[in-house]
């Protein structure tokens, strides 16, 4: 297995609590003391639990893939982060758009229902007026009509 696989794979028994072994020729690369590759130099860099060399080859992968996903994590959370922001300044600002609309519309019914109450209060005055001026004239018709009477 090229080494890239066979850090996936350690990578994934890992992560599922198997063992990190992986099945292979022996580490071949020169200077890891690997049986696979018969000293012929080839440099299979297949893992070979136990190697000490492997083992430092390993967890200095590992450090950088962490690194890189502790990288990708951040530039994540920023970017959602930063979209969240976006969408919460756009939604603050339809709110203070739609607050603004509500308040002129109040105002406006406010408006209205004032003019209302001064018509009807006018309207109440014109009725009472109406009432005292008609009961005049009944006070009236009976005095002309007391005369009309008495004069026939």
């Amino acid at each position: 297995m090229p080494a890239c696989l066979c850090w996936f794979h350690r990578h994934n028994h890992r992560r599922h609590g198997g063992d990190a072994a992986v099945s292979g020729g022996g580490c071949s690369a020169p200077g890891h003391g690997g049986g696979g590759g018969g000293g012929s130099g080839a440099q299979d860099s297949e893992y070979e639990p136990g190697c000490p060399a492997c083992e430092d080859e390993a967890r200095v992968k590992d450090v950088i893939v962490s690194s890189k996903l502790d990288a990708i994590t951040l530039e994540y959370n920023h970017l959602l982060t930063t979209q969240l922001d976006s969408q919460r300044q756009y939604f603050e600002g339809v709110l203070a758009a739609q607050e603004a609309r509500s308040a002129a519309a109040v105002a406006a019914a406010q408006a209205t229902a004032a003019d209302a109450a001064a018509a009807r209060d006018a309207a109440a005055a014109a009725v009472r007026e109406a009432d005292r001026r008609r009961q005049q004239l009944e006070r009236k018709v009976v005095r002309v009509a007391g005369c009309v009477i008495s004069s026939e």
